[in-house]
């Protein structure tokens, strides 16, 4: 519901359209790439998604450390990223040098681009961070929990896009970060909520607050 809230703000925000003309070739393929990108973005959640489920399966039937399995996940994907950067090279790369598939150029840009590997380097640490603590919170307690306490970054790249003038202020989108935090809260027993709330489960185990 929070994040729902955010992005119908986001929404109802825009200006009108002014006139009913018909949509010009440009108009059309903006939108056509907007349904696209949506699509894209749907299916990188459902991704996500059964990524946090497959963790949990693994992290709840053997005994792997977080650090270990985050290595896990790093080697492979290193090793699916290289093999895919040259065979796209040799298929595409050759056969149209200084192309975006050609990676030997790409390799001298991204050595000499400063602004490029810098930031780089400062991903690299941050990505293997945020993936060593997800998996020890889902190891800890459950995926449910993580996708919760996850969904709560989109409150810190709000705040940073609104410092660097990328986005506007809306009042609405406010309300909808309070629900989302309220309800991360609520969900891993931080808060007690409301009175009309249905009691919890009196199995030991089947509720696990994140903080004691």
């Amino acid at each position: 519901m929070g994040i729902a809230t955010v992005g119908f703000a986001s929404i109802i925000s825009k200006e009108p359209v002014v006139g009913d003309s018909e949509p010009t070739p440009d108009e059309a393929a903006k939108a056509a790439k907007g349904v696209l990108g949506i699509f894209l973005v749907l299916f990188a959640q459902i991704f996500t998604a059964t990524q946090f489920v497959v963790e949990e399966k693994f992290l709840s039937g053997y005994q792997v450390a977080p650090l270990r399995a985050v290595g896990y996940e790093g080697l492979f994907g290193t090793v699916s990223v290289v093999v895919g950067m040259v065979a796209i090279h040799l298929a595409f790369g050759l056969a149209d040098p200084g192309s975006v598939f050609d990676q030997r150029v790409g390799w001298e840009q991204f050595k000499a681009t400063r602004d490029v590997w810098m930031p780089a380097i400062l991903m690299l640490f941050s990505i293997s961070s945020y993936n060593f603590f997800g998996i020890s919170v889902t190891k800890t307690i459950h995926a449910t929990s993580r996708s919760t306490i996850d969904s709560c970054r989109t409150l810190f790249i709000w705040g940073i896009s609104i410092y660097l003038g990328w986005e506007a202020f809306l009042p609405l989108q406010v309300l909808g970060f309070i629900m989302l935090v309220y309800g991360t809260f609520v969900f891993n027993g931080v808060i007690n909520p409301h009175v009309f709330a249905p009691q919890k489960s009196i199995h030991s185990g089947e509720n696990q607050p994140l903080l004691n």
